[in-house]
């Protein structure tokens, strides 16, 4: 006989939170609501920043009130305020993305130097390095 789904949707909640805390014990992680940030802690700019996902030394260290971004790599989507549903992965993506959204960019530096540019995909090394303002761009 199998227990009860409701046992078991406990026992897995009981789990996260334990995990949670473990987490938020870290001076270089935290657990703020519905975002992860592994590398670095912007609890100190954090407003109301929901559903991000960051790993990697100041990876989204300026985070305010971007929501649904996800970056991997040291310094990818450091510079990010308000941003938001961004893709990063690798050194210094979307490094300088301050208020852009909906782009996708992995590879070191892709898309480095966008502040504001919108639905853009980079794939590669410095893939759109210089967009800084452009819209829907792709380039690999």
């Amino acid at each position: 006989m199998t227990p009860p789904l409701t046992i078991i949707a406990i026992a897995i909640g009981l789990s996260i939170n334990a995990q949670e805390k473990k987490l938020n014990d870290l001076s270089d992680a935290l657990v703020e609501g519905t975002s992860l940030y592994v590398g670095n802690d912007p609890s100190s700019t954090t407003d109301s920043a929901t559903s991000n996902i960051a790993l990697g030394k100041t990876a989204l260290k300026s985070i305010t009130t971007g929501d649904k971004n996800t970056a991997i790599g040291d310094d990818a989507l450091s510079l990010n305020n308000t941003g938001s549903s961004n893709t990063a992965s690798g050194y210094q993506t979307l490094y300088n993305n301050s208020s852009g959204n909906d782009n996708t960019a992995s590879g070191c530096m892709a898309l480095s130097q966008n502040t504001s540019g919108e639905m853009n995909t980079a794939t590669g090394y410095q893939a759109l390095l210089n967009n800084t303002l452009g819209d829907k761009n792709t380039a690999y």
